[in-house]
C-alpha cells in the first residue's frame, strides 16, 4: 500500500491498480476499490492537502520534528 501512487485509485470508477512495480508477482492487476478502502483514500488525501504535502504517493513519507506526536486517524478527518 505504501508504494501506491495517488493516480493508482480511481474514485470514480471505483478501482485501483497495482502496478507491477509494487506487486511481488510482478504482474499489474486493476481489481475493484471496497468502499470502505475509498473512504481510506479520502481519508489520505485530505490528509496531504492539510498538511500542504505534494507527493505522488498516497500516503506520503512525513519527517517527524523532534517531539512530535505521530498523526491519528481521527486528526486528519
Amino acid at each position: 500500500v505504501l508504494g501506491l501512487f495517488d493516480r493508482d485509485v480511481d474514485l470514480d470508477a471505483g478501482q485501483i491498480t497495482w502496478r507491477a512495480a509494487t506487486d511481488k508477482s510482478g504482474r499489474e492487476t486493476v481489481l475493484p476499490l471496497p468502499d470502505r478502502a475509498a473512504e481510506a483514500v479520502r481519508v489520505a488525501r485530505r490528509w496531504k492537502t492539510k498538511l500542504g504535502l505534494i507527493s505522488p504517493y498516497l500516503i506520503p513519507a512525513v519527517q517527524a520534528r523532534r517531539g512530535a506526536k505521530p498523526y491519528t486517524y481521527s486528526a486528519l478527518i
